[in-house]
Parts: structure tokens; sequence; C-alpha cells
């Protein structure tokens, strides 16, 4: 009869430390996601790099036909 008492406030013990220990994890869960958007950024910007690029050797003769245009509209005026 008497370990009975005595377990009691020990499994309540137990359940706020459980409690506070999911809590901690809830907290400490959301500041792990933060790491992982540096390693889709690292990714991003490695993608990134190439598709400027692409887009660059695609705009250079769109810009050349633009500066073409506009030698264009000037000599003519």
């Amino acid at each position: 009869m008497l370990p009975w008492p005595s377990i009691t406030p020990t499994l309540q013990r137990l359940r706020e430390k459980t409690e506070k220990e999911q809590k901690v994890q809830r907290l400490s869960s959301i500041p792990p996601p933060p790491p992982p958007p540096p390693s889709s950024y690292t990714k991003f910007y490695k993608y990134k790099p190439s598709k400027l690029y692409k887009s660059r050797t695609f705009s250079l003769p769109v810009s050349l036909c633009l500066a073409f245009l506009l030698v264009t509209i000037i000599t003519t005026t």
C-alpha cells in the first residue's frame, strides 16, 4: 500500500517531464527546418548560375536585335 502514493506523484512528474520534453521537442523541431533551407539554397544557388548563363546566352541575341532596332530608329530619325 505504501508504494502507491509515492508512485502516483512520480508518474505525475514523469508526465510533466514528458510534456515539457514534448514542448521542447516542438520548439526544437522549429529551428531544424531553417538548417534545411541552407541546403536547398545551396542547391538553388548551384543550379541558378547555369540558368542565368543560359538566359544570358539566350538574351544576348535578343539584346543585339534590340540594339540594332535602336540604331536603325536613331539613324532613320
